[in-house]
């Protein structure tokens, strides 16, 4: 089996006071400004803040072909939280797996939310 080499994944478009930071091997766009640090920005997340991260899990391909659909309900919290929601997106793409992963700081998002977080991840492109 031929290995692939992850394509390099960034956010075409984002949203007014919205950041883009590394996060090897993929990147985050955020809907804050965040200062690196070795706490991650999870804990300087606010209160209605949104992460999308994308990154490229090393596990055996098995993956079917991304769709850029942000799910209709969380897969689980984020890590260490009550009250942030994660979805997931798993796909290929070139051979590659990826993984979407898209946070809301709000038990529960607004659909006035949940409408930028797609709007984000509408924008991932793959080079």
């Amino acid at each position: 089996m031929v290995a692939h080499t992850p394509p390099v994944a960034y956010f075409a478009h984002l949203p007014p006071d919205w950041h883009q930071y590394p996060q090897p091997p993929g990147d985050v766009a955020l809907s804050w400004r965040y200062r690196p640090n070795s706490n991650g920005w999870a804990s300087s997340m606010p209160e209605g803040g949104i992460a999308v991260s994308v990154f490229f899990p090393t596990d055996k391909p098995h993956y079917p072909r991304l769709r850029l659909v942000l799910p209709s309900k969380p897969f689980t919290l984020l890590e260490g939280t009550t009250d942030t929601p994660e979805y997931r997106i798993h796909g290929r793409v070139r051979g590659v797996d990826v993984e979407i992963w898209t946070d809301i700081r709000q038990r529960h998002p607004s659909l006035r939310q949940l409408r930028l977080a797609q709007r984000v991840i509408s924008g991932i492109r793959f080079r």
